[in-house]
């Protein structure tokens, strides 16, 4: 993935599409467990 200003390369292990309490938890569960997350609200 990468960012439109300074072109930096991400490695993500899970991406969130959603901002509800689910994806939230979903989320935090996931940064706990050492995995790099991204979240898209819809």
């Amino acid at each position: 993935m990468y960012s439109r200003g300074s072109m930096s390369i991400y490695q993500l292990l899970l991406l969130v599409l959603g901002s509800g309490s689910a994806a939230f938890g979903a989320a935090i569960k996931a940064v706990n467990m050492g995995a790099k997350v991204a979240m898209i609200e819809t």
